[in-house]
């Protein structure tokens, strides 16, 4: 049987902050991304404001990770691009991240660093980032990935939870993003949005709806909750 969670529940338990210290929240990079002019005339303006970009107190085994672009380098040569390397939560700017900055521009990544949420990229070049990480442009969708990368990233996954002592990991993802994981990662779940009539939200919509819940888990602010989703699943990967 289904157990469907009301969204505006769901939100005031993960908001807490005894639940935030043992969370890790994985969202999905994006195919979209922004231009070095475009992101020059933002991060200026975040820069002029006397923002620090650099404490994010997620804590990242690089050795671990670099397995996993070492990996890519070899089997994917190319698919990055020759661009400057620019705060991975200002590169990407498809539906999930226009739906962020849309619902609050640079403040809710302001309250991910400052807050000290827990927020992975899984990136399909990159592995796993901060949203903090700089990185440049590239062109790699995961379902290009090959089948050596990706069975790195189940442990790189369990050794980030490790040494940041997180005890469950939340996927704000497409059904593509977790296939790596399947049946390898010990309390990891993959949020499934309902609408009210109970049918899921699936496809493009949930990008757009998990942006929306993604604010609300950070801010705090179950008002903002809006459009099509009213229930969460947490479905055991």
């Amino acid at each position: 049987m289904i157990k469907l969670i009301s969204v505006r529940n769901f939100v005031r338990v993960l908001h807490s902050p005894s639940r935030r210290d043992l969370i890790l929240l994985v969202i999905a990079c994006s195919k979209k991304k922004r231009s070095d002019e475009e992101i020059r005339n933002i991060y200026s303006s975040f820069i002029a404001r006397g923002k620090d970009l650099t404490k994010d107190s997620l804590k990242l085994d690089h050795v671990v990770i670099k397995s996993y672009r070492s990996c890519i380098e070899d089997r994917h040569p190319g698919a990055v691009k020759s661009t400057q390397k620019y705060p991975a939560f200002l590169r990407y700017s498809g539906i999930f991240y226009n739906g962020v900055w849309n619902r609050g521009e640079l403040e809710v990544w302001e309250r991910v660093i400052r807050d000290g949420w827990k927020v992975l990229i899984l990136s399909s070049y990159y592995g796993f980032l901060r949203v903090t990480d700089c990185i440049n442009d590239y062109d790699l969708h995961m379902k290009e990935v090959s089948k050596e990368c990706k069975e790195k990233l189940p442990n790189i996954l369990k050794k980030i939870m490790e040494v940041n002592n997180s005890s469950e990991v939340y996927f704000l993802t497409s059904k593509e993003y977790v296939k790596p994981f399947k049946n390898k990662v010990s309390n990891a779940y993959r949020m499934k949005l309902y609408d009210k009539s109970g049918r899921e939200v699936d496809g493009l919509n949930y990008y757009r709806e998990v942006s929306t819940l993604f604010v609300s888990i950070i801010t705090g602010i179950t008002e903002q909750i809006s459009g099509k989703v009213e229930y969460v699943e947490l479905e055991k990967i």
